[in-house]
Parts: structure tokens; C-alpha cells; sequence
């Protein structure tokens, strides 16, 4: 299981993010920057200690966080992509170009793969080029 597996949520991800660009940063400075309140974004960095990504230090009342070892950008990129990660796979690999290939690749419903090219668009995995999707080099 790759160590990022367990990060794929959305919040967690943005933590991790601005955590990684602000080492130390207070969960109060995460709150204000991934725009949560305070005690979500404490449940998702106690998430992200107990995998083993970020580490919390004491420093008065406030809990300073920092990354340990650090995800590489393609794991964090992956750690993104979530569940749409074989979605964009296929498309890298030049399995699927579209919505219908991507359904009977992986097996899934056409309206599922249709969301799934959809969110790897908005997340800039991928760009869509007329009817078909393909991944930037």
C-alpha cells in the first residue's frame, strides 16, 4: 500500500499542502489557509501524524506541525487524484480517450467514468482536446 493511500481526502490533502509550504505553521495558520475551522483541521492532521506524514510539536498552547520526510510531488499528486487515481492511469497510459473506453477499462458505469474524467479536468490531471481526454506529458 503506497503512503499516501490513507491522505486521498480533500481537507487532508490541503493540510498536508500547506503544511508542507508553511513548515510549523500553527493549526490555527492550516485553519485560516485551507479555510476550516480549527478543530477539523486538528482531526485531520491527528489523521496525517498517525500515518506517519506530518509530526506535531508543542510550543505553548499551540501545536506547530511539520512534515516528516515529505511526499514526493508524484505521490502527492496521487494522493490528489484519490480514487479517480486508475481513472487517470488509464488515460496516462493511453488505455481510454473517453468516457465510454474508460467504462469498459476499468469496469465502471459510463456516467461514473464521465465524473471521473470530469474531476481529473478540474484537478488539471488531464485536458480535454474535442471529444477526447488525454494527460499533459
Amino acid at each position: 500500500m503506497p503512503r499516501h493511500a490513507g491522505i486521498s481526502s480533500g481537507t487532508r490533502v490541503a493540510v498536508l499542502e500547506v503544511v508542507r509550504a508553511l513548515p510549523g505553521a500553527s493549526l490555527s495558520d492550516v485553519a485560516r489557509a485551507v479555510g476550516k475551522n480549527r478543530s477539523t483541521v486538528e482531526w485531520h492532521a491527528r489523521f496525517l501524524v498517525k500515518a506517519g506524514v506530518v509530526r506535531g510539536e508543542r510550543d505553548g498552547s499551540a501545536l506547530r506541525l511539520y512534515v516528516v520526510g515529505g511526499l514526493s510531488r508524484d505521490e502527492l499528486f496521487r494522493a490528489r487524484l484519490g480514487r479517480s487515481g486508475a481513472a487517470y492511469e488509464a488515460v496516462a497510459g493511453g488505455l481510454a480517450r473517453g468516457p465510454t473506453g474508460l467504462a469498459r477499462v476499468l469496469g465502471i458505469s459510463y456516467d461514473s467514468a464521465r465524473w471521473h474524467l470530469q474531476r481529473l479536468v478540474d484537478l488539471g490531471a488531464v485536458r480535454r482536446e474535442g471529444r477526447a481526454f488525454v494527460a499533459p506529458p
